[in-house]
């Protein structure tokens, strides 16, 4: 489109293809809305969908659910929009949750009951941990918060196999922090860790039953309890994404930059997080990787362009 379409998260889907979440102020009824766009496996668009009305919907994560459709969160003016699609994305229930002292959404998991646990964060002044629990139609179940002096967001939620939660963020005062919550969401362990300067989060299970948090070029991995197990810095202006590959690594997504020119830049690593590998590619960042089912790698990126609005990549390698 003519002005900026920008993607904020994209997975494989069960056909093979690609399911693109973002927003768009080029279509749909005005300023930003939420975007959704499903690609066969080659990356041809099959259908692009927008939903929104006046004012700004910005989607933040979309998931594929079991029945083949789609659920969106997205952020609004008037609080978090959940939306969920059958496998054409055409609305089957959306639901709106709070109002203005909430804040923004991060993350959606379909729980083990066909329910979904929301993740983000809420307040007006200092910002708090928000999660909310629903069941299949989005009717709320249990909303929690939690928070002490100062801001904490939540950026990231995983269902653990005792159908509790692990929920990942950051907190001000330079610290990031890992939780676990029972299945009504009361906290049984909380651990902080510190960083430097504040950026990017994203969390993933493992296969060994812990966690790998990719915050800002630091890669933590974590075992089951949150107790950190070892630590690797990359040298990476930005990183957006992580997911462990097939032999074990990891595959990490994000943005570096050369004499002010910033370009897509992709790491793989081992299961020690040593690196095995660097690539640059197209494009000013890569908001999302994802292995495909041939062992190469599905890359979403933001292109700039000449008037210096932002297109949607999609490279394939």
């Amino acid at each position: 489109g003519f002005a900026n379409d920008v993607p904020t998260f994209a997975q494989k889907t069960s056909d093979g293809g690609f399911i693109i979440a973002g927003y768009t102020e080029s279509f749909g009824a005005g300023n930003s809305d939420i975007l959704l766009i499903k690609t066969d496996g080659y990356g041809n668009i099959q259908w692009a969908k927008t939903y929104g009305r006046i004012g700004d919907e910005e989607a933040r994560y979309v998931l594929q659910t079991s029945d083949g459709g789609f659920v969106i969160a997205a952020d609004t003016n008037n609080g978090i929009l959940l939306i969920k699609t059958n496998a054409n994305g055409d609305i089957q229930w959306a639901k709106i949750y709070g109002g203005a002292d909430v804040s923004g959404i991060s993350s959606v998991q379909q729980t083990s009951d066909g329910g979904y646990i929301m993740a983000g964060y809420s307040g007006s002044i200092y910002e708090d941990i928000l999660l909310i629990k629903t069941d299949g139609s989005g009717n709320v179940q249990w909303a929690k918060t939690y928070g002490v002096a100062g801001d904490e967001e939540a950026r990231y939620v995983i269902q653990t196999s005792d159908g509790g939660f692990v929920i990942a963020g950051v907190k001000s005062g330079y610290e990031i922090f890992i939780a676990k919550t029972d299945a009504n969401g009361n906290i049984q362990w909380f651990k902080t860790i510190g960083v430097s300067g504040y950026g990017n989060l994203s969390l993933q299970k493992t296969s060994d039953g812990g966690y790998v948090l990719l915050y800002d070029g630091l890669l933590i991995k974590i075992d089951a309890n949150g107790n950190a197990q070892w630590a690797k810095k990359y040298g990476i202006s930005y990183t957006y994404s992580i997911q462990q590959t097939s032999d074990g690594g990891f595959i990490i997504g994000g943005s570096e930059e050369f004499n002010l020119i910033y370009y897509t830049t992709i790491i793989k690593t081992d299961a020690n997080g040593n690196i095995q590998w660097a690539k640059y590619y197209p494009g000013i960042g890569a908001i999302s990787v994802q292995q495909t089912n041939d062992n190469g790698f599905m890359i979403t990126a933001l292109e700039l362009k000449e008037n210096f609005t932002t297109d949607i990549l999609l490279i394939r390698t």
